[in-house]
């Protein structure tokens, strides 16, 4: 992975239950964030979540190409020795989501944005 962080995507994910248990919700959250930490070197903000939780969005910034390898991490099909989910006790292959969930990943272009009403993120998203 290169070590620059100059690759922005937002990602869209939309957990397959209309209402998950807070249980699936938490797993699911701790799992993103441990891999976004990875991946993104801590450079990652939430922008929304739905108010049932079932669908959330995230900016980040890495190193990571192209967003098909932002996808394979996030869904654990990609290993290349120095990935760990031991904070989770989860195995190296394993995915941060689970069958019938969704995932949308757009790449972000420098000052390809523009927002109105989500001042946080978007200014997070301006500053890094």
């Amino acid at each position: 992975m290169n070590d620059e962080t100059k690759y922005t995507y937002f990602i869209l994910i939309k957990i397959g239950e209309y209402n998950p248990t807070r249980d699936r919700l938490a797993e699911t959250f701790q799992n993103l964030k441990s891999c976004f930490d990875w991946i993104a070197k801590d450079n990652h903000q939430l922008v929304f979540t739905s108010k049932n939780s079932n669908c959330f969005g995230y900016f980040i910034k890495t190193g990571l190409n192209n967003a098909h390898s932002v996808k394979a991490h996030i869904l654990g099909t990609i290993h290349d020795g120095s990935f760990s989910w031991e904070k989770n006790k989860k195995k190296p292959t394993s995915s941060c989501l689970f069958s019938g969930d969704n995932i949308l990943i757009i790449e972000i272009p420098d000052n390809g944005f523009s927002n109105d009403g989500f001042s946080r993120a978007c200014t997070w998203l301006s500053h890094r």
